[in-house]
């Protein structure tokens, strides 16, 4: 321990005689290694910190109130240890754990003992009935030799006294704990975003992979031309056939044209290939920059900001996103009173334009024979400049000044094979041959609320 034993025992000798037959409640979760005990009418509460490099239990004065975090070990213990009166904190023998005596406040005969492991590395808490029959580990490492319903022994340790003043480390170990909760309760939050970008991250990697492959398609068929200076009867059928010192495989059930025409087939498959694949790294590139931003904008935000949107979170990972979501909410512009949605990845493309409800007979454009956002205009009647004008949105969005956009009723669009992806009927076009500058200053003021 980094304290000094005399001076931890009589603190606890102190802090067991003022708080003694005290009501406490049950405990908290402040963080996933810290439970708060909070003692009834009053600003004082029993700690419990299971800090692997500094493990402590102390009482400290708490001011905010906190909803408890949970975990599955948290409920458990929580079943176990309603409110309570404090018997007795002693630090035992020569040991590293302190023994929390406990009578149970609706159940005055049930005495327990919570047993709390001082252990560098591996902190515990061990709850025990009277008889020290073990009834629950708080905490599991790894080959550890405690187990659930065996009989509690505490083993002699060499207490080594440190240095550090523990007066100073209880005043602020609980601005300590209530950093570590900020981390622990957004846990969740950071690993989905952590886990998309990594998703990203391996969708990009295998995009490169079929690039790789269709470059090597086109570089092995690079002088494919020359064939023909070699006078031989493409009519006739054979198994390969010599080129530039390079033996080249041919199907023999088709005749030489008729692989020359495959092979050319192959090529063209493979630049289309390499095209496409070169528009969904960009735009898997522009959403890893959009979980970037986000994470960014997250940290910013204030504690009652984070709890809403860890929320919203948590309840699109269990609903498939099918509802909105800081990830899939879409864009909005007010245009002459008209609203125009439209999304900036393929989580809110998809969202738009399959989720979200608005009416079927709203307007769905789409940049033609190009990637980029979805847009719906929240209006049943269209008029000319209205479809100019979301027209240039989109163009502008896919940073064109030029091009063709398909249009159709949102009725007429359903969703394709992979995310964002949309298949249309029944659709026409409008071609925009110069975008105004209006559609760059309608993005600026789009919001997502």
């Amino acid at each position: 321990m980094d304290f000094s034993r005399d001076k931890y025992q009589k603190y606890l000798e102190r802090i067991s005689k003022e708080n003694k037959n005290t009501l406490f409640t049950f405990p908290l979760l402040l963080n996933y290694s810290c439970l708060l005990f909070l003692q009834k009418d009053s600003k004082n509460a029993l700690l419990i910190s299971l800090d692997k490099e500094k493990p402590l239990v102390c009482m400290n004065e708490y001011k905010k109130h906190l909803i408890s975090l949970e975990n599955e070990k948290y409920l458990q213990l929580k079943k176990l240890i309603d409110d309570f009166y404090l018997i007795d904190i002693c630090l035992s023998n020569l040991d590293n754990v302190i023994a929390i005596k406990i009578k149970q406040a609706y159940f005055p005969n049930e005495e327990k003992i919570i047993y709390v492991l001082l252990i560098k590395n591996q902190p515990n808490v061990i709850l025990c009935n009277k008889d020290n029959k073990i009834e629950h580990i708080f905490l599991e490492y790894k080959n550890y030799k405690y187990n659930k319903n065996a009989i509690f022994k505490i083993e002699k340790a060499n207490f080594k006294d440190g240095n550090i003043d523990i007066n100073n480390y209880i005043q602020n170990v609980l601005e300590i704990e209530l950093e570590k909760r900020r981390n622990d309760k957004y846990l969740e939050v950071y690993k989905t975003i952590n886990n998309k970008i990594k998703r990203i991250d391996r969708k990009i990697n295998n995009i490169k992979d079929d690039i790789k492959v269709a470059n090597e398609t086109i570089n092995k068929y690079t002088n494919i031309d020359y064939i023909f200076s070699l006078g031989l009867d493409l009519s006739k059928h054979q198994k390969e056939v010599e080129l530039n010192d390079e033996i080249i495989q041919l199907d023999q059930t088709l005749s030489i044209k008729d692989n020359i025409n495959n092979i050319y087939k192959r090529i063209k498959k493979a630049k289309e290939t390499i095209r496409l694949a070169n528009d969904n790294i960009a735009k898997a590139n522009s959403e890893k920059d959009y979980y970037l931003s986000f994470q960014k904008e997250f940290d910013a935000k204030s504690e009652k900001e984070k709890d809403v949107l860890k929320l919203q979170i948590i309840q699109s990972k269990k609903k498939k996103e099918t509802f909105e979501t800081p990830f899939n909410k879409p864009y909005k512009i007010n245009y002459c009173g008209t609203i125009i949605y439209f999304g900036k990845n393929a989580n809110q493309n998809d969202y738009l334009s399959f989720s979200k409800k608005l009416d079927r007979d709203f307007t769905w454009l789409h940049v033609k024979n190009y990637t980029g956002s979805h847009l719906v205009i929240a209006s049943k009647t269209v008029s000319e400049k209205l479809l100019l004008v979301a027209s240039s949105i989109a163009l502008q969005l896919s940073h064109l000044q030029v091009g063709e956009v398909s249009y159709t009723k949102k009725k007429n669009v359903r969703r394709g094979k992979f995310l964002g992806q949309a298949i249309l009927k029944n659709y026409s076009t409008i071609k925009i041959n110069n975008v105004s500058p209006l559609a760059q200053e309608l993005i600026d003021k789009a919001k997502r609320d």
